[in-house]
């Protein structure tokens, strides 16, 4: 164990090991799922998912995302 985070809080040690928290990790590795369905490194149908803007219009690329909505009937 190193010395310097006994009886810091969680995002204490964090700070002093300079490690990505468990959020940032969870963010990473989406953004990383995005890209691979986008690519079609992945065998997923991305359109269940997102909406690429059909305007042409995007700053930069062409691969602007939109999330669909989800609505919950009851």
């Amino acid at each position: 164990m190193i010395d310097e985070c006994i009886g810091l809080s969680y995002e204490g040690r964090f700070k002093v090991t300079g490690l990505p928290t468990l959020e940032e990790r969870r963010i990473r590795g989406d953004l990383i799922e995005i890209y691979k369905m986008l690519n079609g490194l992945d065998k997923v149908d991305y359109k269940k998912f997102l909406n690429i803007s059909e305007l042409s219009k995007t700053r930069g690329h062409k691969k602007k995302l939109y999330k669909n909505s989800s609505r919950l009937r009851y």
